[in-house]
């Protein structure tokens, strides 16, 4: 028995308020996720920038100058936390592995729209660091200097859209990667996939423009940059000449992955069924 339509957003509630909760007495997690894996990070890109060019904010690198480079990877590492997908697949890894997964799947609510409103819940904590970002970027270069405000309201709605897209396109394509623990025995593999290429791809190491021209068509074109790397490039600077790009693009993955998860979840549950799940 399923829910019906209607009844979704009372589930979504109830979902993404207990993983929300749950993130919140994590102390461990808040100190190590919100603090260390986005601090740490930060630090080293930007010592490597600073070096690079020379504390100048008057030379300009692949269009981008000192300081907007530095908010870019701020930026990035917040939202590469904010769509970090590992807890989609180890969940799934575990449940499979340890033959669990039934209590979930007689549930009202889909398992994998159990994993969504749970996902959305989780990561509202995760904006907090995002917020942090934005508000230095006002306080040191002034409204003149963050795009969210000084472009235009079309420009910030469209921003919001593609943040907001970026972070059910995360999940897609976890998910698509956890349904795969179906077919494999360890989900190690799929976690360091994951991780490798929103690392490469999604814009978290460089940024898109950074790459040579032969690797131009693979870093603008995959899903991963829409993750990661669109959102921070809206953010830290005026990109209003790819906005309508970044943000059909997007929508275009997150429909395409949809379909997939889709897929791929009718026959993962024959393959369990078939084997006495």
């Amino acid at each position: 028995m399923s829910l019906r339509l209607h009844e979704q957003p009372s589930a979504f509630a109830g979902y993404a308020r207990m993983a929300l909760l749950s993130c919140y007495r994590d102390r461990g997690l808040i100190f190590s996720d919100l603090i260390l894996a986005t601090l740490a990070p930060y630090l080293v890109q930007a010592i490597i920038w600073l070096s690079i060019y020379r504390g100048s904010d008057h030379h300009l690198i692949a269009g981008y100058s000192l300081t907007e480079l530095l908010f870019y990877y701020a930026f990035a590492i917040a939202i590469s936390r904010l769509n970090n997908g590992y807890d989609i697949i180890f969940d799934l890894s575990e449940r499979v592995t340890s033959s669990s997964l039934d209590p979930a799947l007689v549930k009202p609510t889909p398992y994998p729209l159990q994993r969504l409103y749970d996902w959305i819940g989780a990561t509202t904590l995760y904006i907090i660091p995002l917020g942090i970002v934005l508000s230095i970027q006002i306080f040191t270069a002034g409204t003149a200097g963050a795009p969210l405000l000084s472009v235009g309201s079309g420009y910030t709605i469209a921003c919001f859209v593609v943040l907001s897209n970026s972070v059910i396109l995360a999940f897609l394509v976890a998910m698509s990667l956890a349904i795969a623990c179906f077919w494999v025995v360890k989900s190690d593999m799929l976690l360091t996939l994951l991780l490798a290429l929103q690392a490469f791809l999604g814009g978290t190491l460089l940024p898109p423009e950074f790459w040579p021209d032969w690797a131009e068509p693979i870093l603008s074109y995959n899903p991963f940059r829409f993750m990661i790397a669109a959102p921070a490039e809206l953010l830290a600077r005026d990109r209003s000449d790819v906005l309508a790009w970044l943000l059909c693009g997007g929508l275009f993955y997150t429909l395409l992955f949809a379909l997939l998860v889709i897929w791929l979840w009718q026959r993962a549950m024959r393959r369990y069924e078939g084997v006495g799940g």
